[in-house]
C-alpha cells in the first residue's frame, strides 16, 4: 500500500514539473571569461534546454554585450533581461579559474537592491565543484548572503548537470508549493 501511495504521490510530481518546466525561467549565470568557462555554461545551457527547461545565458540573447561590438552595456543587458524575462531562479556555475566572480557580484548585488536580501537569497542557487573555495572567487559582500543554497558536485559534467537539474526541481517545486 504505501509504495502504491509513494508511486502515485512521485508520478503527479512528475507530471506537475513537466508542466512547470517551460513557464519557469532560469537565468544560468557564471564566468564568461576564460572562453572555456563561457563554452561550459552554454553547454549546460543547452543540455538543459533539451531536456525541457527554460534556459537563458546572457551571452546567448540578443545584443549580447562581447568585447565591444555592441552597444548594450553588460549591466543595461543583464537589467533589461530581468524586466524582459522576469527569470524566476538565478542559476550560478561557480568557477575557480578566476580570482573573483566580479560579473556575478554585480549580478547578486543588482538582485539584492532590487528584492532585497531575503527574496533575493530565495531566487538564487550556487553550484560549485567541490574544493572550490569560495572565499577566493567571491568577496565578502556575496559571502555573506547565507541564504543562497550552494550545491556542490563530486565530478564532470554529468555529475554538474545532476546538481543543476536538481536545483532547478527543488527550486520550482519550493515555489509551487509556497507561492
Amino acid at each position: 500500500m504505501f509504495r502504491k501511495e509513494f508511486s502515485e504521490q512521485g508520478e503527479a510530481e512528475d507530471q506537475n514539473i513537466a508542466l512547470w518546466k517551460p513557464d519557469y525561467v532560469v537565468f544560468l549565470l557564471g564566468s564568461g571569461f576564460p572562453p572555456e568557462a563561457l563554452e561550459f555554461r552554454k553547454k549546460a545551457g543547452k543540455t538543459l534546454k533539451n531536456r525541457g527547461y527554460n534556459i537563458l545565458v546572457m551571452e546567448e540573447l540578443d545584443g549580447a554585450p562581447t568585447e565591444g561590438d555592441s552597444k548594450e552595456l553588460a549591466n543595461e543587458k543583464f537589467r533589461r533581461i530581468l524586466e524582459n524575462y522576469r527569470p524566476n531562479l538565478f542559476l550560478i556555475l561557480v568557477s575557480q579559474s578566476l580570482p573573483a566572480a566580479s560579473g556575478v557580484t554585480y549580478e547578486i548585488a543588482t538582485l539584492v537592491e532590487r528584492h532585497g536580501i531575503k527574496k533575493a537569497s530565495s531566487m538564487i542557487r550556487m553550484c560549485a565543484k567541490k574544493g572550490v573555495d569560495m572565499n577566493r572567487v567571491y568577496p565578502t559582500y556575496v559571502r555573506e548572503l547565507k541564504e543562497i543554497v550552494i550545491r556542490v558536485y563530486d565530478g564532470g559534467f554529468d555529475d554538474m548537470l545532476s546538481a543543476l537539474e536538481n536545483t532547478i526541481i527543488d527550486s520550482m517545486t519550493r515555489l509551487h508549493r509556497n507561492p
